[in-house]
C-alpha cells in the first residue's frame, strides 16, 4: 500500500511542479512578449514625435527663410560658405589626427629618454656634491677666516665650529 501511494504520489507531485514551473514561464514569456510590444511602440512614438519635431523646425525654417530679402539670404549663403571652407576635409583631418599622435609619441619617447637619463646620472649627480660638500666647507671656513682677520673680529652669526664634515 505504501509503494502503491508513493507510486501515485510522487508523479502527482512531480506533474503538479512541472505544471506550475510550465505556468510561470508561459506568464513570463507573455509578459516578455508584452514589453517588447510596449517598447516597439514607444519606439515609434519616439520616431514620429521625431519627425513631427523636424517638421515644426524645417516649416519655421522655411518661414523665417522666406521673409528674408536676397541680400541677407546671400549674405548667409556667404557665412555658409565661409564655414565650410573652413573645416578640414576628411582627410586633412586624418592628417592632423596623425601628425598629433605623431608629435604624442615623439614626446613621449623624449620623456622616458629624460627619465632613463635622470635614473643613470642621479648616482653620480649625488656622489659629486657629496664630495664637494667638504670642500666647499673648507672654502668656506678659509673666507670666514680671511674676513675675521681683516675686519679684525668674527663674522656676526656664523660659528666655525657649528660646520660639520
Amino acid at each position: 500500500m505504501n509503494d502503491l501511494f508513493l507510486m501515485i504520489f510522487v508523479p502527482a507531485v512531480v506533474g503538479c511542479v512541472a505544471g506550475f514551473c510550465i505556468a510561470k514561464l508561459s506568464k513570463a514569456n507573455k509578459e516578455f512578449a508584452i514589453i517588447k510590444q510596449e517598447m516597439a511602440m514607444f519606439r515609434r512614438d519616439m520616431d514620429e514625435t521625431r519627425k513631427g519635431i523636424a517638421r515644426e523646425c524645417a516649416d519655421e525654417l522655411r518661414t523665417k527663410l522666406n521673409s528674408l530679402d536676397s541680400y541677407q539670404l546671400s549674405r548667409i549663403v556667404d557665412k555658409l560658405d565661409e564655414i565650410y571652407n573652413l573645416m578640414p576635409t576628411e582627410k586633412q583631418t586624418e592628417d592632423l589626427a596623425n601628425a598629433i599622435f605623431k608629435e604624442i609619441e615623439r614626446t613621449q619617447s623624449r620623456i622616458y629618454e629624460w627619465r632613463e637619463y635622470g635614473e643613470e646620472n642621479h648616482n653620480s649627480v649625488m656622489n659629486r656634491l657629496h664630495n664637494q660638500h667638504d670642500t666647499i666647507l673648507d672654502l668656506i671656513e678659509g673666507m670666514v677666516n680671511v674676513m675675521n682677520k681683516m675686519s679684525k673680529g668674527r663674522v656676526i652669526g656664523f660659528r666655525p665650529e657649528r660646520l660639520s664634515k
